[in-house]
């Protein structure tokens, strides 16, 4: 499920539909929760994309720190 939410985000973010570090509509979210719902069935909401991505970043931002630590030293 998570490498389908990436796909279907980074689709959008080439379509011009995310600025700057957010998407312009939640009708953006809403397509990503309504295609997750229709291959998998699960019963999801936008705010569980929401909280995906913000655990998502947080993941990557500590991944660069390690990555920065093992270069340094």
């Amino acid at each position: 499920m998570d490498g389908m939410m990436l796909e279907i985000l980074r689709e959008q973010k080439n379509k011009g539909k995310k600025k700057d570090n957010c998407f312009l509509f939640s009708k953006d979210y809403r397509k990503v929760v309504a295609e997750i719902d229709g291959k998998y069935f699960l019963n999801i909401y936008m705010i569980k994309v929401l909280n995906y991505l913000k655990t998502h970043k947080e993941q990557m931002i500590f991944a660069k720190e390690i990555e920065l630590k093992n270069r340094i030293g």
